[in-house]
């Protein structure tokens, strides 16, 4: 199955996204820290940690693959690379399922696949609606859900209010103010003022990642630089593995089905399609598509951006066999893309 390994902050951290950070822009002069980083993000760190260390900074084929570009396949050689999860105290945490809600008094209800009806997608399509109407319902974005409150969800219970876990519960935002300095002149090149909103995990809070394929004696340790400005980490070995939440098998045919990275597909299934083998599609809570890029170190360019569903998508699917579920569907799964959770939903 692989070790685990984790990212310890040592200093703020930074992690864009696909959008556009140009200075001379007023509109895009601003950078958001995204967190967690999307998959690549660590993981090249954790190439370059092997790289540097291990073998003392000679690029082995063999050991490392050969190549940065995540949409491409067999660019990761012999490694394989599970889901990246949070940790807070060495506990798991989980994006919110966008099947999950909470009103204006706090309390939760779940979506469900709602009585068909004929729309834009087609006859007898299943909207989802709340199994319980409360009102001001919201999906809960940027939040997270403890193992326990996961394992309650996929068994088509609702989670407790204390397996909800705030984003400001696991970090903080820095802002920060950067300048380019003209070399001859020493003073403040025109145009080059930047804004760039920087994350700080709180104390105990760190990232984990699984990595399969690794030889022996080559794994990494120590201070590396991790995502945008080169902030640093510290990556160490877990004692532990992380043990993922396992729902029950499906009932009469019934899976739910949750993504905790991103989601690359090919062509995203509708009403009635099959989902990677795990079932027919009758219902699904997508969030808003996000544009994922990279940068590809070898030819020093940025890699195009692709599509992907966010984390926290959910899907309703019928005539699911009893079979155990692949821990992975979609595209560029050995980068950590495309973990999905399996259990059941009521009908």
């Amino acid at each position: 199955m692989g070790e685990w390994f984790e990212f310890r902050p040592v200093d703020s951290w930074m992690f864009r996204d696909g959008r556009p950070f140009d200075q001379n822009d007023m509109g895009a002069a601003e950078a958001r820290s995204i967190f967690p980083p999307w998959p690549p993000t660590a993981i090249g760190a954790f190439r370059a940690a092997i790289w540097q260390g291990p073998l003392g900074s000679k690029w082995d084929k063999a050991v490392l693959g050969d190549g940065t570009d995540w949409q491409q396949a067999g660019t990761l050689g012999p490694l394989t690379f599970g889901p990246q999860i949070l940790l807070r105290k060495g506990e798991p945490l989980y994006p919110a399922p966008l099947n999950l809600l909470r009103g204006k008094d706090g309390r939760l209800t779940l979506l469900r696949p709602g009585p068909a009806l004929e729309c834009d997608h087609g006859n007898a399509v299943r909207l989802p609606e709340p199994a319980e109407p409360i009102e001001g319902a919201k999906t809960l974005e940027e939040h997270f859900l403890s193992a326990a409150g996961m394992e309650r969800l996929l068994a088509g219970d609702l989670p407790e209010a204390g397996d909800l876990v705030r984003p400001d519960d696991i970090f903080t935002r820095e802002e920060r103010v950067g300048i380019a300095i003209d070399p001859d002149t020493r003073r403040v090149r025109d145009g080059a003022l930047y804004m760039a909103s920087h994350v700080r995990p709180k104390a105990g809070v760190t990232l984990a990642m699984r990595c399969s394929g690794l030889a022996e004696g080559h794994a990494p340790a120590g201070l590396v630089a991790l995502g945008g400005e080169h902030r640093a980490a510290e990556i160490r070995n877990l004692d532990d593995d992380v043990l993922l939440p396992r729902g029950p098998a499906p009932q009469d045919g019934r899976r739910l089905v949750v993504a905790i990275t991103p989601v690359v597909l090919d062509h995203l299934p509708g009403p009635g399609e099959d989902l990677a083998g795990l079932g027919r599609v009758v219902s699904a809570c997508l969030g808003r598509p996000v544009r994922i890029g990279g940068w590809d170190s070898q030819n020093r360019r940025a890699l195009p951006l692709k599509i992907a569903l966010p984390a926290g998508s959910v899907w309703f699917l019928e005539e699911a066999g009893e079979g155990k579920a692949p821990e992975a569907i979609g595209l560029a799964s050995d980068w950590g893309f495309g973990a999905v959770l399996s259990g059941r939903w009521e009908g």
